[in-house]
């Protein structure tokens, strides 16, 4: 290696003589002072700290994910997870460069480490069909295996499949008194034996396990215990020493958490960095991290005494500590050596010694100017910032809906007239010229949205992002678009009520589809003028039959015209010439097909469609007075009239069917099934209550339910193996409604 020289005695930096194809890492063995320096691709060994000139090179047959080097033998797992060995001890030591060298002994290897004890051992993880195991081998020419044992797991989720890189194993040998209190943690006897280690692994680097292993134990399996589950990736673990047994847990992202073993349950302690984490290694209350670009050190860590120290070095992509030295890889592949405890390995802090007075540069003037410059660009700094921050907060709560319908809430009713709509509220907002809310055959959507009062500092977030809002409704009937429309927000965003004019003449009205949308622009990323539009809030409101009902009170509004020419025809030969020729409105013949459904009722129905009730809160004041009133009148509870509603085109009519031999039904009678579908479901709602107060064992049908299903099951195979035509089948339909749906209490 060419010694690039540097004033410092104590720093020292070395470049490799060798062509390098990847990025380099590094491990030693203290016990002999040879150092490795190693890629997926090459092993260089160095011996006594001399970087100088190469010992001996290694150009593997496989890619090398991990490389562990023990007395004097090199252990690697490649990246197909198969373990290779190869002895240190050359039989030609001339010789330098070896390719053939190492011997396959393990597969299915997902991750290795070494354990510290008097005999050197490696302990790793092994995936095979499925399953997870623990496999400890002798560091030896054979790599002899001496125990294994699988790992069983009986949580909520299964176990990850297994990825290397997603793979983390640390182990650490337990004192007596050590064992005393981790013990309880995985729920083992003393019969485990002394000779106990804990061993801690994740599988994905998010959720941590652990589990206690003894190789002298005759237990073929053991149970795995998840310790803690992490919210950010994890970068690495290591179990430390403070005077009871601490797991620390680096995190990616900066943080260390760490986790005392002798009482788990406890909140665990956190540490935020300054800096992302690549790699860390810690000395008892000291820690060592690099996040890739620089290196730092922190002493008192943990402690409110914390302090951080930068090192000179950049770039680091691996470290160890070598007695009182750090030898360090960079990514530029050159080698540092440097004393930890010398003031000339770290960064001096800057101080104001370093800075010159305006005073001895400007006049007063000038500065004063030029500190006001300052300002004002620091200002148009900091709104630029508040403006990206609303554009932020912006595109977060168009992926948190759950978040904004807790914010926002809305209220749909329909209105059959707009002096309706005036008569309840005082201020709406008109989509449509005014002369469209008079138009006969009209009825009106009334949107009401107001937001919720939140606390100070999110509610000012919300009013900076919707002060530039508009909102999108569009109304859908028989998947068709019947009408769209756009409003502006103009002030900031709390309540708004909208009034929406539909006008249907003649149309069969059984449901419609309302979509709400709040959208925000947000000025492009490269051009501030082009405009991109983010979806806040979307709701989709169903709004049935019971919305369409017609009131039957005139509202004093006629239109002054004429529109539907075959009405004015027939009503100027009705009134001309009825004594010569018979007119027949064709429209008014009942050609279409009357269907009929049944709800059950109890036997206190009268007492329910009688008491006061909410479920109709939901449709406009003088809709529902009128649908209570036509429900809750003696001659309706009596049979001795039934109700007629008109919805669009058809005409929907509710009578009760009672006598003394059959429990009472409610008939709700119309030309469209599904709107008589939803009259019945309102009724079921009403008398019923929503079931609030109705569970598991309230109701009960009767056991001829069963006969009387077969039976029709039987008569209606008939007609389809028959090809009826639909008047045939039609009574077979009348027959379920009743006497099937008509006595379920749904």
């Amino acid at each position: 290696m060419d010694l690039i020289e540097e004033p410092e005695v104590l720093k020292r930096c070395y470049k490799c003589e060798h062509q390098i194809f990847d990025n380099i890492n590094i491990v030693y063995n203290a016990s002999n002072s040879m150092i490795v320096i190693w890629n997926k691709y090459q092993i260089f060994v160095y011996e006594d700290l001399n970087f100088e000139s190469t010992a001996k090179v290694f150009v593997p047959e496989f890619q090398v994910h991990q490389l562990i080097l023990s007395n004097n033998y090199l252990v690697c797992l490649d990246k197909t997870g198969n373990i290779h060995t190869t002895s240190m001890k050359f039989k030609n030591p001339a010789q330098k460069r070896f390719k053939s060298s190492f011997q396959p002994k393990e597969q299915g290897i997902m991750i290795c480490t070494q354990t510290h004890d008097n005999l050197p051992s490696i302990l790793s993880m092994k995936y095979e069909s499925g399953l997870y195991s623990l496999c400890l081998n002798k560091i030896n020419s054979d790599y002899t295996l001496e125990k294994k044992i699988a790992l069983l797991h009986s949580g909520r989720w299964p176990l990850p499949t297994a990825i290397q890189d997603k793979c983390l194993l640390a182990i650490h040998k337990l004192t007596e008194s050590e064992f005393g209190y981790v013990k309880k943690i995985f729920d083992v006897n003393e019969n485990i034996g002394n000779d106990c280690s804990l061993v801690i692994m994740s599988f994905d680097k998010l959720s941590v396990y652990g589990c206690l292993f003894n190789p002298k134990s005759p237990d073929e399996a053991v149970n795995l215990v998840k310790i803690y589950t992490c919210p950010s990736e994890i970068c690495n673990i290591e179990l430390c020493l403070l005077g009871d047994l601490f797991i620390l847990i680096g995190l990616n992202i900066g943080t260390l958490v760490r986790l005392n073993m002798k009482n788990v349950s406890d909140k665990p302690e956190l540490l935020h960095l300054n800096t992302a984490l690549y790699k860390f290694l810690t000395l008892k209350d000291t820690v060592l991290y690099t996040d890739g670009k620089s290196m730092w050190k922190t002493d008192n860590t943990f402690t409110e005494n914390i302090s951080f120290f930068q090192f000179f070095v950049r770039d680091v992509k691996d470290f160890i500590k070598f007695g009182d030295q750090i030898i360090c890889t960079t990514f530029t592949n050159l080698i540092y050596i440097f004393p930890i405890d010398d003031d000339s390995s770290y960064i001096k802090p800057e101080t104001t010694d370093e800075y010159c007075a305006a005073e001895k540069l400007l006049n007063n003037s000038e500065y004063l100017y030029k500190i006001i410059e300052e300002l004002e660009k620091n200002n148009a700094l900091t709104k630029r910032i508040s403006e990206e921050g609303n554009f932020v907060t912006a595109f977060s709560l168009s992926n948190r809906q759950d978040i904004m319908d807790n914010i926002i809430h809305h209220s749909i009713k329909v209105y059959d007239s707009y002096q309706d709509v005036v008569n309840e509220h005082s201020a709406v907002t008109m989509t449509e010229d005014p002369y469209k809310y008079w138009l006969p055959d009209s009825f009106f959507i009334f949107i009401n949205l107001s937001t919720t009062t939140l606390q100070h500092m999110f509610n000012n977030i919300l009013s900076n992002v919707f002060n530039d809002v508009k909102i999108h409704i569009s109304l859908i009937m028989d998947g068709k678009l019947l009408k769209s429309t756009s409003l502006k927000v103009t002030d900031t965003f709390k309540k708004l009520m909208v009034l929406i004019p539909v006008n249907i003449e003649n149309k069969d009205i059984s449901e419609m589809n309302v979509n709400m949308e709040l959208v925000s622009s947000v000025p492009g990323a490269f051009d501030e003028k082009q405009k991109l539009w983010v979806t806040l809030y979307r709701r989709r409101i169903v709004l049935n039959a019971e919305h369409f009902i017609k009131s039957d009170v005139p509202s004093g509004i006629q239109g002054t015209r004429e529109t539907n020419l075959e009405e004015m025809v027939y009503k100027f030969a009705q009134s001309n010439y009825s004594d010569m020729v018979k007119v027949t409105d064709l429209a008014k013949l009942e050609t279409i097909p009357k269907f009929s459904v049944y709800l059950k009722l109890p036997r206190n129905y009268t007492d329910l469609l009688t008491k006061e009730t909410d479920c109709l809160n939901y449709l406009n004041k003088k809709k529902s007075s009128q649908i209570v009133k036509s429900y809750s009148s003696e001659d309706f509870l009596k049979s001795n009239s039934s109700i007629c509603f008109e919805i669009g085109s058809n005409k929907v009519t509710v009578e009760i069917v009672s006598d003394d031999f059959t429990p009472p039904l409610l008939k709700i009678t119309s030309g469209n099934m599904a709107t008589a579908f939803h009259i019945r479901n309102m009724f079921s709602k009403i008398i019923y209550d929503d079931f609030k107060n109705y569970g598991p064992g309230q109701e009960f049908v009767r056991y001829a339910l069963y006969d009387e299903a077969e039976k029709l099951r039987k008569k209606i195979k008939s007609c389809i193996m028959n090809k009826a035509d639909f008047q045939e089948f039609l009574p077979y339909a009348d027959v379920f409604e009743k006497n099937i749906i008509g006595v379920v209490p749904i």
